[in-house]
């Protein structure tokens, strides 16, 4: 006579007799086709750190403002074989941008990273970012204010961004990690000697960019993340305050990130049937 019985195994109703090590193979086999598909959703549906280089190519950011009621002048570079002079308001920058990224969702959140003004060639001071300075007019002028800013950089935050194709550039927030202005106050009073005070002060605090449209677009494999950047933070200049503003835009890239899909495989289970004789 032939044995007949039903058993479950993963779902599907299986014909045969199974002793009870068979039985306990088969339900391991089926805990751990769980397991692997429970892990793979996850990964799938959870945010997945990722980070994005700037590209010092497209990612500058412009310096203007006032001291004294006077407007920031750049000096100026002149380099061997360029008759343009490069002005040294204008700093590309280079480093990272940290995330989160959440492909299923279509989230976004900035965690970190840093990002860095590039270095000035042929600088006054070592390290040097931007040079600049503001004068009284005439000749020689009966005062005037030089300021260098070095080793500056910054980091970025921002809360989850939904939909973030594209998005509003105020919800992201910088901070100044790093920054120094070392200046120079000359004073050229009629018929006396000029007089200098050198001093020096550190840069920090937190920026506040101002609305506009940032983007996080994908092509041809490279996922490109675009900042605009309009942003204000004051230096005190021996007790004076310079207003300092930044513009331009950061330009970071990674490889596309790829969804994870959940391939299913059909599992074809091969029992062996026995046969009982039943005396």
């Amino acid at each position: 006579m032939k044995g007949l019985s039903a058993v479950v195994g993963c779902g599907i109703p299986m014909r045969g007799s199974f002793s009870s090590i068979g039985r306990r193979l088969m339900n391991m086999h089926c805990h751990r086709l769980f397991a692997l598909a429970i892990f793979a959703q996850s990964a799938a549906t959870f945010a997945s750190p990722i980070t994005y280089s700037i590209d010092p190519t497209r990612s500058s950011l412009t310096g203007s403002g006032t001291f004294q009621g006077k407007s920031l002048e750049p000096f100026l570079l002149l380099e061997s074989g360029n008759p343009t002079p490069i002005s040294l308001l204008v700093a590309s920058y280079t480093g990272t941008i940290s995330a989160d990224r959440d492909i299923a969702a279509n989230t976004f959140q900035i965690t970190g990273g840093n990002i860095a003004a590039s270095q000035i060639t042929g600088g006054s001071i070592a390290n040097a970012n931007y040079e600049f300075g503001t004068s009284s007019g005439g000749f020689p002028p009966l005062s005037s204010f030089q300021g260098t800013i070095h080793d500056f950089s910054i980091s970025l935050s921002s809360p989850v961004i939904d939909s973030s194709t594209s998005f509003d550039s105020s919800r992201v927030l910088a901070t100044i990690v790093s920054g120094q202005l070392a200046y120079a106050l000359i004073d050229s009073p009629p018929h006396i000697g000029p007089t200098e005070t050198d001093g020096s002060s550190p840069i920090g605090g937190n920026l506040a960019f101002a609305p506009d449209s940032a983007s996080l677009v994908g092509s041809v494999d490279i996922e490109t993340l675009t900042i605009p950047v309009n942003t204000d933070f004051t230096i005190d200049v021996n007790g004076e305050p310079l207003a300092m503003h930044l513009s331009g835009a950061l330009v970071a890239t990674t490889p596309e990130p790829s969804s994870l899909a959940l391939l299913v495989t059909p599992v074809l289970l091969i029992f062996h049937r026995r046969r009982y004789r039943v005396k």
